[in-house]
């Protein structure tokens, strides 16, 4: 089933006997299914066999990612109130132990402290004969986090039967199965985790549990161990072509079918540099928000054009429509807001004021992202609170970016809205050069956006050069970050 972060292999039969152990030593602290767990664990076999434990108790969890620290810990488990918090006694120098007992205090929870060394037997002694029988119905849950574009961190319901549907699209385009294998070097406490461990369950896909990936060791560990299908976000694809090109002509990863992605569209070329240099079908990016995960992924049958820019074909029970701001759905073409509902859709947020602001009353849920039809996939264009107003008029940060990061000095970019006194806002490119000793001008920038045919108020008017974007643990840009990078512009048109 999957291979853990001490590099041992794990059988289903083996999985299931340790969820059970865990289980029963859950029942013995009062767990079962009207309790709620917080559990903040990086991606490890402690985190896959806690997780199946509570879901074989039908308890609500609440997987948290491990860098969130208290500041964005503390709302979310005043929202959640749970009756037992479980983190790592240390992870990456963090004395998560001493911040959790404060935090537990705080809020009356129980608090377990993991040593993370693989010792799974370490973590119960119980008989299984104490443990309940399985619960009879979707009984458990789940409650994710999402910032989003608010200060206060989004609770976000899910069942087992949303969560489990994550995986669909996977499953049902990209044909994975038992020969596969797929290293999650993601945050496993991710919506994304659900959708590859549900993956492994049914289709029997291997998985490699990497705990803290590393941009030269992480590669070879992939390779070692026989990837066939690659993740999943820009960073992860840099480093691996990266790993290639000092491995030589031999390839790294002989088995790779393709590399999947998600979180943020693929930079231009991209997709054809991973086809030409790794080999295998390039990049899939895939579409979802923690809201409704995972709604499809390009096929092996969509057109290269269209997997370049990151469009992806609705899976199957996935309803999508293109709305403009008074609700009218749009035809093929036409760019409005997408709305989407399926099976794997959230019940709602903690707070019912923003699930009513979200989910209309057919179910469709509100994404915040500008797109259009265009053969029967979906192309994302933009984010409705990613448009820098210039003057009056609609810049479309997405389209910028897409146009920039065609020219060859550039290695990453981001396009945001800095204040402007007489226009409202201005463009601003914050670049990664691909060589900090060499970086792109503002007109080469400028050439670019003519080139690919955008209108004058489109081009950038600032340029600032960092080191590297600051990014979520999936790989998403964090503009508001970038903007605190960018007070002041260091090359002004």
């Amino acid at each position: 089933m999957l291979v853990d972060d001490h590099d041992r292999d794990w059988s289903f039969t083996a999985y299931r006997d340790a969820c059970l152990r865990v289980a029963a030593r859950l029942t013995s602290r009062g767990i079962g299914p009207s309790s709620t767990v917080s559990w903040q664990l990086p991606t490890t076999i402690e985190a896959v066999v806690l997780l199946g434990a509570l879901t074989r108790l039908g308890a609500r969890q609440n997987p948290l990612i491990p860098i969130l620290r208290d500041a964005e810990l503390g709302p979310v488990l005043d929202d959640v109130a749970p009756d037992l918090l479980v983190v790592p006694r240390l992870w990456r120098g963090y004395d998560h132990e001493t911040a959790a007992t404060d935090l537990a205090t705080s809020i009356g929870a129980q608090l377990w402290v993991l040593e993370l060394d693989g010792d799974i037997a370490a973590l119960s002694d119980e008989e299984l004969d104490t443990l309940p029988e399985p619960p009879r119905e979707d009984s458990g849950g789940w409650v994710y986090t999402s910032s989003g574009s608010t200060a206060r961190p989004k609770t976000i319901v899910h069942t087992d039967a949303s969560v489990t549907a994550s995986a669909h699209a996977q499953l049902s385009q990209l044909d994975l199965g038992p020969e596969d294998l797929f290293p999650v070097s993601f945050p496993i406490a991710h919506i994304g985790g659900m959708a590859w461990l549900t993956t492994s369950w049914r289709a029997g896909t291997q998985l490699m549990l990497d705990s803290a990936f590393d941009p030269v060791a992480s590669p070879e560990r992939m390779a070692r161990h026989g990837a066939t299908v690659l993740g999943s976000a820009t960073p992860f694809f840099l480093a691996f072509l990266e790993a290639q090109r000092s491995h030589g002509d031999e390839p790294l990863f002989p088995a790779l079918r393709f590399c999947m992605g998600g979180g943020a569209p693929t930079p231009a070329g991209l997709h054809t540099q991973v086809v030409q240099e790794l080999g295998g079908l390039g990049i899939f990016n895939g579409y979802g928000l923690t809201e409704c995960p995972i709604l499809g992924y390009p096929t092996p049958s969509t057109p290269a054009a269209l997997i370049e820019v990151s469009a992806f074909m609705p899976a199957k029970g996935v309803d999508v429509e293109i709305r403009d701001p008074d609700g009218t759905v749009l035809g093929p073409e036409a760019q409005g807001e997408l709305w989407a509902r399926g099976p794997q859709s959230f019940t709602g947020y903690l707070d019912p004021d923003l699930t009513a602001e979200l989910i209309d009353d057919r179910g469709f849920v509100r994404t915040g992202d500008l797109a259009v039809l265009d053969s029967g996939h979906v192309r994302i264009t933009g984010r409705i609170k990613d448009v820098i107003i210039r003057n009056g008029e609609n810049v479309s940060a997405i389209e910028v970016e897409g146009a920039l990061s065609r020219v060859p000095s550039v290695a990453e970019v981001a396009v945001v809205g800095l204040p402007d006194a007489r226009r409202g806002e201005a463009v601003c490119a914050v670049v990664v050069p691909q060589d900090p000793g060499a970086p792109p001008d503002l007109e080469e920038l400028v050439a670019a956006c003519t080139e690919a045919g955008l209108a004058r108020f489109k081009h950038p008017e600032h340029l600032y050069t960092v080191p590297a974007l600051p990014r979520s643990p999936m790989g998403k840009l964090v503009k508001p970050e970038i903007l605190r990078l960018v007070g002041a512009p260091s090359v002004t048109k």
